[in-house]
Parts: structure tokens; sequence; C-alpha cells
């Protein structure tokens, strides 16, 4: 999505619109990284009911534990 979709000239503006928030749940190199990945994990599977990654979330600002939409996996186009 970041390499084929994102930098679309149809898709930039759309984005504008939102704030982009990135949970890295798979970070090992420290037990201080270890332990954030393990918490960001718990709140994409409560979020989302998934375990993929990457996952795309959408969520209402105001109530940020509502799921508006999702995308799992990867979009490996380019």
């Amino acid at each position: 999505m970041e390499v084929s979709i994102f930098p679309r000239k149809d898709v930039l503006p759309v984005l504008k619109k939102f704030v982009e928030i990135r949970l890295h749940t798979d970070k090992q190199k420290n037990a201080a990284e270890v332990e954030r990945s393990r918490k960001f994990q718990e709140l994409k599977v409560r979020l989302t009911g998934s375990e993929a990654n990457p996952i795309y979330v959408i969520v209402e600002p105001a109530q940020p534990e509502k799921v508006i939409d999702k995308f799992d996996g990867a979009d490996l186009g380019g």
C-alpha cells in the first residue's frame, strides 16, 4: 500500500484528511521493544480481531476504539 496505493495522485488528497499512526508489532532488539511490540499486538488484535501484518485501520477520531474500516495484508503491486 505504501508503494502502490498511497502515492497515487487520486489517493493523496484523501489521505491528507487522516492522521497516520504506525504500530510496529515485530520489533525484538531489546526488552523495551519486545514489551512495546507485545502491547501494540494486543491493541491491534483487540481493535481488528486480526494478527495480520500489515493491517490498515481507520478509526473514529472521537472514539478511537471504534473501527470504521480495515484492510488486512499487503498490496505488493507497484
